[in-house]
């Protein structure tokens, strides 16, 4: 079984906790009191970080429900990929 792969860490398992991750991102977005929700890892995969992000935010559920990416820090000149818009 492929543990790791390609520049987006493309193994099995980390699909695995990646579909883990997106389950648990989109329902803490589902809250309706929730204002601000903040997703963080220790990974360096973007699979599972700014795919997670990218994918929550295609969810029907969180688009319907507004939510959006919000500039955590501006003033850092790099943030992550450029993977998702905001």
């Amino acid at each position: 079984e492929e543990e790791e792969g390609g520049a987006g860490g493309g193994g099995a398992k980390l699909h695995a906790i990646a579909a883990t991750q997106l389950e648990l991102l989109t329902h803490a977005l589902s809250f309706p009191a929730a204002r601000v929700v903040v997703y963080s890892t220790c990974s360096i995969h973007p699979i599972e970080n700014e795919l997670v992000v990218a994918a929550a935010l295609r969810a029907p559920s969180v688009r319907a429900a507004g939510w959006r990416l919000a500039p955590a820090l501006p003033a850092w000149p790099c943030r992550g990929l450029p993977l998702v818009e905001g």
